[in-house]
């Protein structure tokens, strides 16, 4: 599995309460809370060696494999497509902090009435430029614990309680630091602006 779909994966999984991941019902941040230095606007994409094409054609184009990301509006709004025609929005929130936390909003349609669940994923910039805005980053999603194997409890990490639910903000941060893992991390760069998108 790609570091890429894995992502992808690590979002959806958790409305069916089945992932290592930290969730919450209600956010852990706030808007005041929002990072100076945002991702640019834009299509995302990750590097996927076993998905070669070029990027540099019409996104209609692109083969099944590929999976990218279309960011608004400094994060605030993004939505996740693929090759195969699926896509998933969310609302998302850049905060400030060591390590800066991604606080992902999107609403659990299986659930009558349908409700907002909130994903907390880590984002380390890679490459920032002069307006503040980043290009490159590593991201991974902040999980409950340590599972040993794939039958195996998972133990939470300090301040992680029942059902992957984050105590404070600082819990959150901890269990991002110690998620940081080469199998979760994923490396996504700005490949353009949505206005080329567009008139593709």
């Amino acid at each position: 599995m790609t570091a890429a779909r894995s992502i992808l994966i690590a979002l959806f999984l958790p409305l069916l309460g089945a992932c290592n991941m930290v969730i919450s019902e209600t956010p852990m941040f706030a808007d005041a809370e929002r990072a100076a230095s945002l991702p640019r606007d834009g299509i995302w994409l990750s590097e996927d060696k076993d998905c070669v094409f070029d990027s540099g054609e019409p996104e209609s184009t692109w083969p099944t494999c590929v999976m990218w990301i279309l960011v608004r509006d400094g994060g605030t709004d993004i939505s996740l497509s693929d090759g195969k025609g699926q896509s998933e929005s969310i609302h998302g929130l850049v905060v400030a902090g060591n390590p800066m936390i991604v606080q992902a909003r999107w609403i659990d349609t299986a659930k009558e009435p349908s409700r907002a669940i909130y994903g907390y994923y880590a984002i380390e910039p890679l490459k920032v430029d002069t307006d503040r805005r980043f290009s490159e980053a590593k991201l991974w999603p902040v999980e409950c614990g340590l599972k040993k194997g794939a039958d195996a409890k998972i133990e939470p990490f300090p301040g992680i309680g029942p059902g992957c639910r984050p105590t404070s903000q600082d819990s959150i941060r901890s269990a991002a630091t110690s998620s940081s893992r080469g199998d979760e991390l994923s490396e996504w760069r700005w490949l353009r602006a949505e206005a080329t998108a567009k008139r593709n």
